[in-house]
């Protein structure tokens, strides 16, 4: 199976971005007005790449004499039970700091501490533009998003400063708060009242000023225009009496050469807007935690971004690169969610996630290159990993956990590591399909505890110097088909199995040493598979005791496939015309639910115990702030609470049965 090196490319790219600016259109936003961000686009499915099966004319080779009653001699190697898979050396705990900038190891300065300018903060808008490219074309939009002209004072005032800003609406009557950073910014904007200028530190006085009033903003957000931010900023929440879901925004592409330290928090926290942040990023609330269009560029020993969360922690076009620890740490009591993010060139782990009671999905084209270790994940739920790359680490690609629960890859992509490609380790069953594996040390280590082993599905492994699988299960079966285990290097070796019953379908292996070494406590089955010595055609079957007339074959086990992200655009829509059930004339809370559409989610096939997301577009005309999502149970309607609304407008719902859904206004 090839490797398609498109997703490192394009990560580098984007490293590439976070040194060089980029020649082009740029946009400046007036404040007040959040424009909507730019629609992203969809995955694209890479073609399964379909193995060719020869017919070399040589018998399938004779079998290793086991010590007890053994199979005839024509059959595959297959080696007397062992306790124990072959060794793998595993990498050293402590990983070496790459080359790459390391930012202070100190904490984060007192609220007040700002980090030194830049020589030219001062400089006029004149100068700034001097400086800019010849071929640059600058464009200054109003909060109307209408273009103003260059020359014009509205434009001028725009450009000239960061601007952080929030709302509170007491009795009806709502008061903006400003906070600038030149010594006559706001007379120079022709604001009096509640605006305050002339500091270095604009976004930590508006965070103090906050504390002041004991008050939290209106939809509990403070927004950060663009600009560059020379200072350390801080949010405590324990100096509040009762504060409220806090937000920091941004739509305008903001800097921040500092620290981002949040803590205390008794709800929910979310990042989001376009902001590059130039070191640490600590964040930590009682409830969920949420991180939107956010790069890191560089961060302590301690980490780029550190996540500490007593709910949910969704990540979505995050980038961090080049810190001297972990790029990302999450340790969250529910579900760990990432999509489309990069994480390269950290020192320690590109991402290490941890969640207490909740499932981890990383997906959607992520990123993991060039790091110490690629990812580290730890659930108690299943660990579920789509259409990712995982790219020249130093040691192992991907290191997966599910402590009660089982681990999925699909079309994972994982190559030149300097360790295995992917270890996964679960309670229940763990299965890879559709899996690219080249170019590491060991391709895959594989320990399920109870469940069944599977790697189907047009998955290829080559390039290795030690085994391209190994899969170890003490009480469940593992099942081979459709599978390339190649490799000319050293003294490579194909597989090596352990369960219960073992089947090989529909495969090639073609290793130095030996291509299948399989141990079975029951029964072992290879169909149309051709080895290095031969091919087999039809099914050879063996029994552990070699009293195979005795008994019927074993089932042939089936993978069984976890429930993972559904777009909407896959499931028939419904209308009022063909609802299961009325609507609701009122919803529990009082309000008026007002029909915007819906589709059936009836024929989604959900394990026991587990959940699928789906994914869909914010109907047109409906108030985020007052969207409801109502789900048919097969005798009522209820509400559906636990979603996310994506910067994009998507909306990701997360359901444990199957049913017709329905959304619209509710008030």
């Amino acid at each position: 199976m090839g490797l398609s090196f498109k997703k490192s490319f394009m990560f580098i790219v984007i490293l590439l971005a976070l040194t060089f600016s980029a020649l082009g259109v740029t946009t400046a936003y007036a404040d007040d007005s959040v424009p909507p961000p730019p629609a992203t686009e969809e995955p694209a499915q890479p073609p399964p790449d379909v193995p060719v099966v020869e017919e070399p004319s040589a018998d399938v080779p004779v079998a290793e004499e086991p010590a007890t009653d053994a199979p005839a001699a024509d059959v595959p190697a297959v080696d007397e039970p062992t306790a124990d898979a072959p060794a793998v050396e595993e990498p050293s705990v402590d990983a070496p700091v790459v080359d790459a900038p390391v930012a202070p190891t100190a904490d984060a300065p007192a609220a007040t501490d700002s980090v030194p300018a830049p020589a030219d903060e001062t400089a006029s808008v004149a100068e700034v533009l001097e400086q800019l490219p010849a071929d640059t074309t600058l464009v200054v939009l109003d909060a109307n998003g209408e273009t103003l002209p260059l020359a014009s004072n509205d434009a001028a005032q725009i450009l000239a400063a960061p601007d952080p800003y929030f709302n509170i609406t007491t009795g009806g009557v709502t008061t903006t708060y400003r906070f600038f950073p030149g010594a006559t910014d706001c007379a120079d904007r022709g604001y009096v009242a509640n605006c305050f200028d002339n500091t270095a530190t604009p976004i930590q006085d508006a965070i103090d000023f906050l504390v002041t009033l004991d008050s939290t903003p209106d939809d509990g957000a403070i927004y950060v225009n663009a600009g560059t931010y020379n200072e350390n900023v801080t949010i405590d929440g324990s100096k509040w009496t009762a504060l409220g879901d806090l937000s920091l925004i941004s739509y305008y592409g903001p800097t921040i050469n500092g620290t981002l330290n949040v803590f205390n928090l008794p709800n929910s926290f979310m990042l989001d807007g376009f902001f590059t942040i130039n070191n640490k990023v600590s964040l930590s609330a009682d409830g969920n935690i949420e991180v939107y269009n956010v790069t890191l560029n560089g961060g302590s020993n301690k980490g780029g971004l550190n996540i500490h969360s007593g709910g949910d922690v969704t990540l979505y076009n995050v980038i961090s690169a080049f810190s001297g620890g972990n790029g990302l740490s999450v340790d969250a009591t529910g579900d760990i969610d990432i999509y489309e993010s990069g994480f390269g060139y950290n020192a320690q782990s590109g991402a290490d996630l941890h969640s207490k009671t909740g499932d981890i999905y990383i997906g959607q084209d992520s990123i993991f290159a060039d790091n110490g270790y690629g990812v580290t994940a730890d659930a108690s739920g299943d660990v579920i990993v789509l259409n990712s790359a995982f790219l020249e680490n130093t040691y192992q690609g991907a290191d997966l956990h599910s402590e009660a629960g089982s681990v999925y890859i699909e079309s994972g992509e994982f190559a030149l590591n300097g360790g295995i490609g992917v270890s996964a380790e679960a309670a229940g069953d763990i299965t890879l399909t559709r899996v690219g594996n080249y170019g590491n040390a060991d391709g895959a280590y594989l320990y399920s505890h109870t469940g069944n082993i599977y790697v189907v599905e047009y998955s290829g492994f080559s390039g290795y110097d030690g085994y391209g699988v190994i899969a170890n299960t003490p009480s469940g079966d593992i099942m081979i088909d459709k599978v390339d285990v190649v490799s000319g290097l050293g003294n490579s070796s194909g597989m090596y199995l352990n369960g219960t019953n073992i089947f090989v379908h529909n495969s090639e292996l073609y290793n130095q040493d030996s291509d299948i070494e399989a141990n079975f406590s029951n029964y072992f089955e290879i169909c149309d598979t051709t080895l290095s010595s031969g091919a087999i055609v039809g099914c050879k079957a063996y029994w552990a005791d070699a009293e195979e007339n005795t008994r019927s074959k074993p089932e042939t086990i089936e993978s069984t496939v976890p429930a993972p992200v559904v777009l909407s655009s896959d499931l028939p829509e419904i209308t009022l015309e063909n609802l299961p059930a009325p609507l609701p004339e009122t919803l529990s809370d009082g309000s008026t639910f007002t029909f915007a559409g819906g589709f059936s989610a009836a024929d989604i096939e959900i394990p026991e115990g587990r959940s699928a997301k789906i994914s869909f577009s914010l109907p047109d005309g409906v108030d985020p702030a007052h969207l409801s999502i109502l789900m048919f149970n097969g005798t009522e309607w209820v509400a559906i609470t636990d979603f996310v609304i994506l910067p994009d407008g998507t909306i990701q719902l997360t359901i444990t049965f199957p049913g017709e859904i329905v959304f619209g206004q509710s008030g």
